[in-house]
């Protein structure tokens, strides 16, 4: 279902305990996942190959930097947020441009937008995220910018197009369009894949003993939380027992059920059966411009069967 709220006028203007080996004893679950971050001291250096990606740099003169843009759309976004749980549009109206407040007063606001408010939407989560902004702003013929783009929540994401008019010093809203739309999960096939590449590029990172492409690969929760190394300290038992996951390529993986939302995550859990063991994992993912990204990863070899072993958490 594809939540809306539309408004457009536009006027003049880790650390796995170890059994045996992993064709053997079972190395018990390890599980790596972005949590409280550790204190400043125990952080390793930053790699400057890590560094975040320099700051986008309009062509047009007349647009705001990014990350005032951002903070904009958040801003608007979050006031309207407000108003609609509130049921009450005094306020919002004070913000927006002239020719919107002289066109609409906050009672025709909230006639206006009340099938969305009806539905009790939540956009308070986009308050601590930065708005993927796509296709790049632009400033229309008109002089408004213009400005569309969406936050990478799950399970539903928040997609927008606001407009601003130029007002003294102030870029203020004449146009707001607002859609909550949930994301699909993966299909079986979808499923299939993303955890045999994600489980594929652990069983290469274990057979190296190199796990930079692998957090290279995650979301970027994952990535500000844990350095290469630290996630191979946490997995150390495979390495060092080398356990064998080659065969996971070919293998297909035995869900313990479809793939599911656990609050923003999405979860793969289940298991591969190798030769001599399983390899039981639960992966989760959040979604990102490229795609669902690792967020948690949880493996641990267990000896066949129908039942998964008890298991302790790390990491």
């Amino acid at each position: 279902m594809l939540l809306a709220a539309s408004l457009l006028f536009v006027g003049a203007c880790g650390s796995g305990d170890s059994g045996g080996a992993g064709g053997g004893d079972a190395i018990r679950k390890v599980t790596i996942a972005p949590a409280t971050a550790p204190a400043a001291q125990s952080r390793p250096a930053p790699d400057p190959a890590d560094a975040a990606p320099p700051e986008p740099a309009w062509t047009d003169p007349r647009l705001p930097r990014a990350k005032d843009l951002a903070a904009l759309v958040t801003r608007s976004l979050l006031a309207f947020d407000n108003a609609s749980k509130r049921r009450d549009f005094t306020d919002f109206h004070k913000t927006v441009s002239r020719p919107l407040a002289e066109k609409l007063g906050p009672a025709d606001m909230l006639a206006a937008f009340a099938p969305y408010i009806e539905k009790n939407v939540d956009l308070a989560g986009i308050a601590a995220m930065t708005p993927v902004l796509n296709p790049p702003p632009a400033i229309d013929p008109r002089g408004l910018l213009v400005t569309s783009g969406y936050y990478p929540t799950s399970p539903a994401r928040v997609l927008f197009t606001l407009k601003y008019l130029r007002e003294s010093t102030e870029w203020r809203l004449i146009a707001i369009d607002v859609h909550v739309q949930p994301i699909p999960l993966p299909s079986e096939a979808e499923a299939r894949a993303l955890a045999a590449r994600t489980m594929t590029a652990f069983a290469t990172a274990v057979r190296e003993n190199n796990f930079a492409p692998l957090v290279a690969a995650a979301s970027a929760d994952f990535r500000a939380e844990y350095a290469p190394a630290q996630v191979a300290a946490a997995f150390k038992d495979f390495v060092e027992r080398k356990v064998d996951l080659s065969a996971l390529a070919s293998t297909p993986p035995a869900f313990d059920g479809p793939p599911r939302f656990e609050g923003r995550m999405m979860v793969l859990s289940g298991r591969y059966p190798l030769a001599g063991f399983d390899a039981v994992f639960t992966l989760k993912y959040l979604p990102e411009a490229e795609g669902w990204r690792l967020v948690k990863l949880a493996v641990e070899t267990a000896k066949p069967a129908t039942t998964r072993p008890a298991t302790r958490t790390a990491g």
